[in-house]
């Protein structure tokens, strides 16, 4: 894989999740929040509202369902450097400017709800990750 190639995959990656900025939010800020709003909801409506999980499991007498939201940023780092000195006896200051090479950053936040088996009410919540606000705007 050459250098533009390993350079573009993250650019394309952040324009993909573009919509996924809620930047900062770790589980833990979020969890009461989201546990107030999904606990006793149905399943079928975390499938509306979140889309199809990405993992369905039987776990000790439950159903568990996860989903995944990953948020991207980048930026470019900017340095700077100056020359002082003389020219003959005249003092001169020149400063050049030049970009770093682009900087990614992907995290992820996973939210996990659970129902009995016997029932499609939500029973229980947990977040884990960072960057969890995506969860909070449906």
């Amino acid at each position: 894989m050459t250098t533009s190639h390993v350079l573009r995959f993250p650019y394309l990656l952040l324009l993909a999740i573009a919509g996924c900025t809620d930047v900062g939010m770790f589980a833990e800020d979020v969890q009461p929040r989201i546990q107030q709003e999904l606990v006793g909801k149905r399943a079928p409506e975390l499938f509306a509202m979140y889309g199809s999980p990405y993992l369905a499991q039987i776990q000790q007498g439950h159903h568990v369902y996860y989903w995944r939201s990953i948020s991207a940023s980048s930026y470019t780092p900017t340095y700077s450097a100056t020359t002082q000195g003389q020219i003959g006896g005249i003092p001169y200051s020149s400063t050049t400017t030049t970009n770093g090479d682009p900087q990614t950053n992907v995290t992820a936040c996973v939210l996990v709800a659970g129902t009995e088996i016997d029932s499609d009410v939500i029973e229980r919540v947990q977040l884990r990750g960072m960057n969890c606000g995506p969860f909070l705007k449906h």
